[in-house]
């Protein structure tokens, strides 16, 4: 359970693509897809049960939130992995918090209570009941590693993940290599969640690949849709200003190179254009 969102960016399709899946969601497809391998297939039922009036899209004026606030969701895993995610901030009462991951071998409970998996470490089970905690399995991780493996994984002794994540990306740019996740691993993460919202508009399974090509795109066309015509008037206001097309700014992401013509607009690029 969260508090409702206030901001129209975080409650309205037009301007965030969706709701806390494609949002805080995305940080927890990222884990799943790297730990895990990708997602063959993703079924998805959503809700939207509570429908606050909102600072709608540029032009639009007040409009009724109209994002998840409730998803239950099933993953077939590539690897032949079955996985369950659901959540909601509309279930009242007994408050629910829980992210297990069992194995043949035994279980990881996450420390974590939102989406950034094993952001806090995770606990131990073993198919014999021998419980190991995080504290333990860590000491035990870092014992095996080299001093040259700590200095790459923990830079200046950075144990911080958001920290290291900035670490690597200046480094990335300052000496020319890939970064450790780079765009094309956003698209795919980002991919994923759109497929929830694809697959519930459908009512049947669908594929992030199929998502990630543009091959099933119906509930992205309106954002799509919009984010076009506001560019549109972005463009027309400039050209007025400056005279010509030829001076408007284009800023690709990185890795553009890699999307294709049917990649959806909001996979490469949010739509933040507000006035």
């Amino acid at each position: 359970m969260t508090a409702r969102p206030t901001p129209g960016w975080r409650g309205l399709k037009l301007l965030g693509g969706g709701g806390a899946l494609i949002d805080g969601g995305a940080h927890y497809a990222d884990m799943m897809l790297h730990v895990f391998g990708p997602v063959a297939e993703v079924y998805c039922q959503m809700r939207t049960f509570d429908t606050p009036l909102l600072n709608g899209p540029a032009g639009l004026g007040k409009q009724p939130l109209d994002v998840e606030d409730t998803w239950l969701a099933t993953l077939h895993f590539e690897s032949g992995l079955v996985g369950h995610w659901s959540w909601s901030r509309q279930a009242w009462g007994h408050k629910v918090t829980s992210g297990v991951y069992w194995g043949s071998k035994g279980s990881f409970q996450d420390r974590q209570q939102w989406m950034h998996a094993f952001q806090f470490g995770a606990d131990l089970c073993l198919k014999d009941g021998t419980e190991i905690p995080y504290e333990e399995l860590e000491q035990r991780y870092f014992a095996k590693l080299s001093q040259k493996q700590r200095d790459q994984l923990f830079p200046f002794g950075f144990d911080d993940g958001i920290t290291n994540e900035c670490w690597d990306f200046v480094e990335a740019c300052t000496r020319g290599r890939a970064p450790e996740v780079d765009g094309e691993a956003g698209l795919q993460a980002k991919s994923l969640c759109y497929a929830f919202y694809e697959s519930n508009l459908a009512g049947k399974p669908v594929r992030p690949a199929d998502v990630a090509s543009g091959k099933v795109n119906a509930y992205q066309k309106p954002i799509d849709a919009y984010c076009t015509s506001r560019r549109l008037r972005a463009s027309e206001g400039e050209l007025a200003v400056r005279g010509s097309h030829a001076d408007l700014a284009r800023v690709d992401p990185p890795g553009a190179a890699a999307y294709n013509d049917r990649t959806p607009i909001a996979l490469i690029r949010p739509c933040l254009l507000q006035e």
